[in-house]
């Protein structure tokens, strides 16, 4: 559910001073429509971030394996 604090400044954004005009419900309804997408973008973006690490920490590793190999024949 979306916090009384997200709704409260939604409709001070969209209404101005005019905060009463606004109905509650229905940007909670607005709210609660957007939220999945904007979670699925995050989860997008965090394993996008993850998937560039182990990347990097896979390359780091064959490096080092590439130095070892090369310590042992010399």
């Amino acid at each position: 559910m979306v916090s009384k604090l997200k709704l409260l400044l939604l409709k001070f954004i969209c209404c101005g001073s005019n905060i009463s005009s606004c109905e509650l419900n229905s940007f909670e309804q607005e709210i609660n429509l957007l939220e999945p997408y904007f979670e699925k973008k995050i989860r997008l973006k965090t394993n996008s971030y993850k998937e560039k690490l182990i990347g990097t920490l896979n390359s780091k590793d064959r490096i080092a394996d590439s130095i070892k190999q090369i310590e042992l024949k010399i």
